[in-house]
């Protein structure tokens, strides 16, 4: 955290780095390969074997304005490729954040987002993998739930707006709940 005005007008700013290790099941072969289709294979496997990071940030802004600004980035890449030449591409995420500053009813906040989303194409065996990459945007309908001072939750609905995929990659509708708790208020 490098910035945190608590309460009232003010910023806040949070910056990350995350570092994934490889510590479940992975992929065995190639599912793209000539050999795939003589062999039990998956095309979805739990991790995918190789050590990655992701950089990240917050930026919020709360004014006297109606609603609370921010601005969220993350940027996710692999450290090399795996043992069986797999590389994932490299990802880019940009969140446009609004929420009302006052409730449509008691505790109850409107929050919208704007999602900005590319993945440069996954290789196997330097072979540009067919249904990888691509660029997306999604729109954000939620509610901001603030139940007491130390827990909220958010309730909300994603929609595609625009995309532009490599293959036959699927669209996402998604309906999600996260909880928030805060343990030591200062």
């Amino acid at each position: 955290m490098v910035k945190n005005q608590s309460f009232g007008p003010g910023q806040r700013l949070f910056i990350g780095l995350d570092v994934s290790v490889p510590t479940g099941e992975s992929y065995e072969n190639n599912p793209f390969s000539s050999d795939a289709d003589s062999v039990n294979h998956r095309h979805f496997a739990l991790g995918d074997g190789l050590v990655s990071s992701t950089v990240n940030f917050e930026w919020w802004h709360r004014s006297e304005y109606s609603y609370i600004f921010g601005i969220s980035g993350r940027y996710s890449f692999p450290w090399k490729k795996n043992d069986i030449g797999f590389l994932p591409g490299k990802k880019y995420w940009l969140n446009l954040h609004a929420i009302r500053q006052r409730p449509l009813f008691a505790g109850i906040f409107p929050y919208l987002k704007l999602l900005i989303n590319l993945e440069t194409p996954d290789y196997w065996e330097g072979i540009k993998a067919k249904n990888s990459g691509g660029k997306m945007v999604e729109g954000m309908v939620g509610l901001d739930l603030e139940i007491n001072e130390k827990f909220t939750a958010v309730i909300s609905f994603n929609i595609p707006i625009w995309r532009e995929l490599k293959g036959s990659q699927l669209d996402s509708y998604t309906l999600a709940a996260s909880f928030r708790i805060l343990w030591h208020r200062h």
